[in-house]
């Protein structure tokens, strides 16, 4: 990971909640610090103590994963984009539960918690985007439990690709806007690697999706959402 010290001034990120509450402000400027972190390198460290550093992401994706049962198999809770938020935004100094890392070559700026904590006080309107960003995400992790609650791999599947859509979104062509290897999507749908690789190839063979490079593309949207909504013909499961 490189770092560098920088300031909010000339940046681009439009989702960014700071740059969209705070802009022209001078009081923060001096408060970032930016970090490169290379592919599948983690940020957050499951089981240790907060640092007590807020991560906003520039640019790339992370993966939010904790680890279950007596083996620890990785389990993603959710993903995170440019835009989007790592970190606690208070700290109380207990062990983290979760970890995040990064799905691509990625760009985060990280500052205090306690400094968020001071912003949060001086502008209501920060503090309530803040609140709907959380909610949106506690939404999206409740859609990756139910994921859990399937019996199906094919509805198990259904759901994970279309919380990747939700996550992600798609190109003109339909192709996911992220590559996710089949360990990671197996983590996502709680199945193993040789599940996940035969129920993508049946999938692809049923026309629902399709492989542009290393990435997927989904092909009929409607059917996977029947599929998911367990309408699907039984013979797909």
């Amino acid at each position: 990971m490189s770092i560098k010290k920088t300031n909010c001034t000339a940046c681009t990120n439009g989702p960014c909640l700071i740059k969209q509450h705070f802009s022209g402000k001078h009081f923060w400027q001096k408060k970032v610090t930016e970090i490169f972190v290379k592919r599948n390198k983690d940020i957050i460290h499951a089981g240790t103590v907060s640092d007590r550093n807020i991560y906003f992401i520039k640019s790339g994706a992370f993966k939010i994963y904790t680890s279950v049962g007596k083996k620890e198999k990785t389990m993603i809770l959710r993903f995170a984009k440019a835009g989007d938020i790592l970190g606690d935004i208070f700290s109380l100094d207990e062990i983290l539960p979760i970890g995040t890392q990064s799905i691509e070559d990625s760009v985060v700026c990280t500052i205090e918690n306690k400094f968020v904590n001071d912003l949060l006080k001086i502008n209501p309107e920060f503090t309530m985007a803040l609140i709907r960003y959380y909610t949106r995400e506690m939404q999206k992790v409740d859609k990756r439990l139910i994921i859990d609650r399937q019996k199906h791999t094919t509805i198990k599947l259904a759901k994970a690709l279309l919380l990747m859509l939700e996550s992600f979104g798609v190109n003109k062509r339909g192709v996911l806007n992220i590559t996710l290897s089949r360990k990671d999507i197996a983590a996502l749908t709680g199945t193993s690697y040789e599940e996940v690789s035969r129920k993508l190839s049946t999938f692809e063979k049923q026309g629902l999706i399709g492989k542009v490079d290393k990435k997927i593309a989904l092909l009929n949207i409607d059917e996977l959402n029947k599929i998911s909504n367990n309408h699907a013909d039984n013979k797909k499961k």
